[in-house]
């Protein structure tokens, strides 16, 4: 067949939306005349609308199905199994979008290089181990992904997609950084990440107009000395490399908004870093970090900084003048106190202190008003400071496996307290402040030594989730037949020996675990749960017979009889 002209195809619809003969006749003749072979044109259609619309049910008018063809801008097919591009796809002239991701295809056949009105291309998440070069055709091309594709080189005519500003090529087999890319030089937006890089080549400095650029989870053991050319870059991702040290030329990247160098191995951070003035956020937990300079702190736009998993034995006081600060996680350092000038972070709204060694809140913490939420868990503190009880926007508060036997007074004030999490702590003794907290949804007690919970709990009227295990309350406290809202309840460990019948007053039940009680059998007023859909027995000699009449009346509800590791 001959190449088939938009013209041709124009005739060739008037023709088959004609509703008179003649005018068919004519359109045929014309056909005719310019040797089109018009049986082969129709099976082409057919094929590239069937492939184009795989799910569509009834039978369009062939002249529709043309006129789409030839009019359709963008097309997305992904996640349908697709394992073929047919070469018929040179027809879709007016395409600008095609979405092909996450499917089965393995081979890109040279047509699609006729697309030339595309301008966004996604391939990614398909197995095809190799581009063609008519890829490369595609000169007007401003976005393409080929991330998760198995690739193990780019095509080199790459660089002839000058208008490309946006290229993803992360999570595939490159042992090298494609040289050519970097003549890309309209790039804004480069995704790499997932690759086995070491460097990158001196080229790369040309790439000017990168503002985002994502090399994580390669393995760069040295910061590439290419990037601190790149004056525009605003958001560099670098976690999950072999990161041991960098230069202090980073000063030079003074637009950058997000810097993420966690999960590396390093060990000290220039003090330049400090003095990226657009610094929004910077990410450097699980280094070998054991001091961070502040001396000439320049951070007045950080809203973000993560410094857990290091080796910190103490923070440097002038953290206090990052006073935009809104986020701040310390956990899993060697903290045994804290700089007092934490109190001047006043726009903070989350602190996590938690996995350190703590003793002590010693700072004025009620300074922290904005504060939302609030981890110090497993620290070593026996008791919270009075004035905690001004933190009257805490929604969040983790203070887990400590050694606190009470909670003030003043958390009454608390009443924006949406989960609350004591356990592993030394409480004999339910603090009935809990009571109060009238919008908490999660409460998780487990692993004290509480022997009741009291009826005032039926004020937790929007309990959802209640963990107590590990507490010797030998039975299931009468109160929680009161509240309404429950669904998720743990009373595993707690030295149960029997479940009263009552328990088919808790209606909203979604998840019980009665794991490692003493319970023999269960009450046949457990079917009346209808709404369970999740129910521990492991480590019960609860009869057979019992779990069997419990499968078939709720059909619906998966039970678990033996752990994990027995399973």
């Amino acid at each position: 067949m001959l190449h088939f002209t938009q013209t041709e195809a124009d005739n060739l619809v008037k023709l088959l939306n004609s509703d008179q003969l003649e005018n068919i006749r004519l359109g045929l003749e014309l056909a005719q005349s310019q040797n089109i072979d018009i049986q082969s044109f129709i099976e082409d259609m057919e094929l590239l609308y069937a492939w184009m619309y795989p799910k569509e049910e009834g039978q369009s008018e062939l002249a529709t199905k043309i006129e789409t063809i030839y009019t359709c801008t963008c097309l997305s097919l992904d996640k349908l199994g697709i394992t073929y591009i047919p070469s018929q796809i040179k027809y879709l002239r007016s395409l600008q979008v095609l979405t092909l991701t996450k499917n089965l295809i393995q081979h890109i056949p040279e047509e699609i290089g006729e697309l030339q009105q595309l301008i966004r291309l996604f391939l990614s998440e398909n197995p095809l181990q190799q581009l063609p070069e008519a890829i490369c055709m595609l000169t007007g091309l401003n976005s393409l992904s080929l991330d998760s594709c198995q690739l193990h080189s780019i095509p080199e005519r790459i660089r002839n997609l000058t208008q490309l500003d946006r290229l993803d090529i992360s999570n595939n087999q490159m042992e090298h950084f494609p040289v050519d890319v970097c003549e890309l030089s309209q790039l804004t937006d480069l995704f790499a990440r997932e690759n086995h890089f070491t460097t990158l080549p001196e080229q790369f400095r040309n790439l000017t107009h990168l503002k985002r650029l994502d090399l994580s989870d390669n393995k760069f053991s040295v910061f590439p000395e290419a990037l601190y050319c790149l004056s525009q870059l605003e958001y560099l991702a670098l976690h999950r490399n072999q990161l041991c040290t960098f230069s202090t030329q980073i000063s030079k990247m003074t637009a950058l908004q997000y810097l993420s160098l966690s999960e590396n191995q390093l060990r000290d951070i220039p003090a330049e870093v400090f003095t990226l003035y657009n610094l929004g956020k910077l990410r450097l937990e699980k280094n070998q970090i054991r001091q961070v300079t502040m001396d000439l702190p320049a951070l007045t736009r950080l809203t973000e900084l993560n410094l857990s998993y290091n080796q910190l034995s103490e923070l440097s006081p002038s953290i206090g003048r990052l006073n935009q600060l809104a986020s701040l996680s310390v956990s899993n350092n060697q903290l045994t106190t804290l700089p007092v000038e934490l109190q001047e972070l006043t726009e903070l709204t989350s602190l996590d202190l938690s996995h350190n060694s703590l003793t002590e809140l010693n700072f004025a913490i009620h300074h922290l008003t904005k504060l939302r939420q609030l981890s110090v868990i497993d620290n070593k503190l026996t008791f919270l400071p009075e004035e905690m009880g001004n933190l009257d926007g805490l929604e969040l508060l983790y203070v887990s496996n400590n050694k606190l036997t009470d909670l003030p007074a003043s958390f009454i004030n608390l009443n924006k307290l949406r989960l609350l999490n004591i356990m592993e702590n030394r409480f004999v003794k339910f603090p009935t402040v809990i009571c109060e907290f009238t919008t908490l949804k999660h409460l998780f007690l487990g692993k004290n030594q509480l022997t009741e919970l009291p009826p005032e709990m039926e004020n937790l009227k929007r309990l959802v989730w209640l963990e107590v295990e590990g507490n010797p309350l030998r039975l299931i406290p009468a109160v929680l037949l009161k509240l309404d809202s429950l669904s998720i309840v743990n009373l595993d460990s707690i030295q149960l020996s029997e479940v009263s019948p009552d328990i088919r007053h808790m209606k909203t039940m979604r998840q019980l675990s009665l794991k490692n009680n003493h319970l023999s059998d269960l009450p046949s007023e457990i079917i009346l749960l209808t709404n369970l859909n999740k129910l521990w027995l492991e480590g019960n000699p609860i009869p057979a017979e019992t779990i069997t009449k419990i499968q078939s009346q709720l059909p619906d509800c998966e039970i678990f009889l033996q752990s994990e590791e027995e399973g």
